[in-house]
């Protein structure tokens, strides 16, 4: 049982209220509508309270009436954030849990990606390659029942039009994501929601599952020897020592140097920062058999797991997943059960006591419902995550947030 569990207990009665309240009010979406409320709702019915089973199946019965009616009301069609990919991901992962029953039979499966792959080409012509709003999450979704001959070409085509994008050379590889607002136009992020690190970690799992293992080494290599050039050396006078840079910035000597100095500066979170760079390093390592590697994530996690003031970690007063404290003590309890490190086990006690007390500040349960009930920045995400702190619930849905190491 969690210690701390009133907190999330308001956390989980204020979703049901607010999800039974406003269900025609949102989309079908994983993160910010219905498939995140029932997905969240199934793991705390399984864990904590099995009253909630009821809601996810309420839920669940919305989202598949609106698919069958064609009213998704998603802000975007296909992605994985907010379109048909993160609700065919959720579906998909329920039945493989046993917490519901099948949804999408094979020939519905393959109407819906053909529409998926029309909007996919339209992103790569935009050089969109993100995982949250782009082909990524995408490929992330159809390596769920890789293999099958109804996802397999469409996979490929995913993954060789983004090695035609790929910008390689000496340092190693990188890739431009357009849906990275206000940026220069030769920068690459480092983050895991919408940069390198992420695409590591979707890239790791598909060797993991044995998709094109030649390739997806290949292309995890490059990518981690690029990130790798940007490490700045240790400096044991910096305790609190940043290594990686959220971003980088090429062939703009003069902008470059402007904006180094932020670049090297980032919050203890799950959306960018070195905690990311860390997990890709884990799994990467563990996945491809580098030692090295694995132990370079192991240190630079344990460093991370140090920076535990709120202001410091930039998690300040935000309890959520994105960049609040849920998700960063989700990270650090994954960190701890695939390394064994006290540091981090640490580390994720701390951010959920934190999230916790937050909890109880009026205003994270009287936001806007459309903010309230968004699974990066409202009560889902801090439902699922709390599931961090129980053995048995073994990080339920950490494949959602590519936190599976």
């Amino acid at each position: 049982m969690i210690a701390t569990a009133n907190g999330f207990e308001l956390a989980t009665e204020k979703m049901r209220e607010f999800a039974l309240a406003y269900t025609e009010k949102f989309s079908i979406s994983l993160m910010g509508g219905l498939s995140g409320i029932a997905l969240s709702a199934a793991h705390v019915g399984r864990h904590l309270d099995p009253s909630y089973q009821q809601l996810s199946e309420t839920m669940l019965t919305e989202i598949v009436n609106r698919l069958n009616e064609g009213k998704l009301r998603t802000s975007s069609l296909h992605t994985f954030c907010s379109g048909l990919a993160g609700v065919m991901y959720t579906l998909d992962h329920l039945e493989a849990e046993g917490l519901a029953p099948a949804y999408l039979p094979e020939t519905t499966y393959a109407t819906l990606v053909d529409v998926l792959m029309k909007e996919c080409r339209k992103d790569f012509a935009k050089r969109n390659t993100d995982y949250l709003h782009g082909p990524l999450g995408v490929f992330l979704t159809f390596l769920k029942r890789w293999p099958n001959p109804v996802v397999e070409p469409a996979m490929d085509e995913i993954i060789d039009t983004y090695v035609a994008q790929l910008v390689t050379d000496d340092r190693g590889s990188r890739i431009y994501n357009s849906v990275i607002m206000e940026q220069h136009p030769e920068e690459y992020s480092f983050g895991l929601a919408h940069g390198l690190a992420g695409h590591q970690l979707i890239f790791a799992e598909a060797l993991r599952r044995g998709y094109r293992p030649a390739l997806m080494r290949t292309l995890l290599q490059d990518i981690g020897r690029y990130m790798e050039s940007y490490r700045r050396p240790e400096n044991p006078e910096e305790q609190w020592q940043v290594f990686y840079p959220t971003f980088v910035v090429e062939n703009d000597p003069e902008h470059w140097e402007k904006e180094r100095p932020g670049a090297y500066v980032s919050r203890v979170g799950w959306c960018y920062g070195d905690i990311n760079v860390a997990l890709a390093q884990l799994k990467v390592g563990k996945v491809i058999g580098d030692e090295e590697q694995y132990a370079r994530g192991r240190r630079l996690s344990d460093h991370l797991a140090t920076r535990l003031d709120p202001a410091n970690a930039q998690i300040n007063v935000n309890p959520y997943f994105c960049h609040g404290a849920i998700g960063t003590s989700y990270m650090f309890a994954a960190i701890a059960r695939e390394t064994g490190s006290a540091a981090c086990g640490h580390a994720h006690r701390h951010w959920l006591d934190h999230a916790e007390t937050l909890m109880h500040t009026p205003e994270h349960t009287t936001e806007p419902v459309t903010r309230t009930l968004s699974m990066l920045e409202g009560l889902p995400g801090v439902s699922l995550g709390m599931l961090g702190s129980l053995p048995e619930a073994n990080l339920p849905a950490s494949d959602f947030f590519l936190l599976n190491l």
